[in-house]
């Protein structure tokens, strides 16, 4: 949502076997309306900011292409969808070699897992970005100056398994609610979990991994001022979608 109430929502359009890559916007009277963006990024979230400035989340193509000379995760565009730069570093998985999805030690696979599953927001006059694989949280100024960088320490997981962050709700006294996914195989079987957790400003864990068991099911949607947390369950084949609140006493 933006200051005037619009929605936005990054849509893939396939023309012949290109895809390209606009924005959405959906007004409260029904009006929609379409922003393509120049050059394209694979968009997954969008922030708007002052003066209309989009800051949008998404895979740059043209990095692995060779036509982009850095790797960013964050680009902003004018609000008619004008490249004005791009920002906040792709992480550095560690791979060798050269292709059309690895370069300069950056997996295209691993960095849209990135993407698909972060988010980008505006917080003050800072712009937030999330990047839920490698546990960490970025701030930035409008015209994409890092500010602060804060890694969260991950709860203690089974043996085998990785715990990555599948939810994140800033707290109004700094601290942060996390929701963590731990997923693990046996055989050729792939489980996974989601618990929450409270953090602290620098990161730190702060309490105990409450779940998963009690958020079988349901995804985190919503933090509100008073501390509830909003969940939602999708039950399609009974054609049913039902809201919770629940208060999360971590300790």
């Amino acid at each position: 949502m933006d200051a005037q109430g619009n929605a936005w929502l990054p849509v893939a359009c396939r023309q012949g076997r290109e895809l390209s890559f606009t924005l959405i916007r959906a007004s409260g009277d029904a009006g929609i309306a379409s922003v393509a963006l120049k050059p394209p990024v694979e968009a997954r979230s969008v922030a708007v900011g002052w003066g209309g400035a989009l800051y949008v989340l998404g895979v740059d193509p043209g990095f692995f292409r060779g036509t982009t000379p850095d790797c960013h995760l964050i680009t902003q565009y004018t609000a008619e969808g004008e490249r004005i730069r791009s920002f906040s570093s792709c992480p550095v998985s560690g791979v060798t070699g050269a292709g059309p999805t690895r370069r300069d030690g950056v997996d295209y696979e691993q960095l849209k897992l990135e993407a698909d599953h972060g988010r980008v927001w505006l917080q003050g006059s800072h712009i937030q970005h999330l990047l839920p694989q490698t546990s960490r949280l970025r701030a930035f100024s409008a015209d994409g100056s890092p500010i602060r960088a804060v890694s969260f320490e991950p709860p203690p997981a089974s043996p085998g398994a990785d715990s990555v962050i599948h939810a994140m709700f800033p707290l109004g006294d700094g601290r942060f609610l996390l929701f963590w996914r731990s997923a693990f195989r046996q055989g050729n079987a792939a489980r996974g979990s989601v618990g929450a957790a409270l953090h602290g400003p620098d990161g730190d864990i702060l309490s105990e991994l409450a779940g998963p068991e009690r958020f079988a099911g349901m995804a985190p949607a919503y933090v509100n001022s008073s501390g509830e947390c909003i969940f939602h369950r999708l039950e399609p084949g009974a054609g049913k979608f039902t809201l919770w609140k629940a208060d999360l006493l971590l300790q």
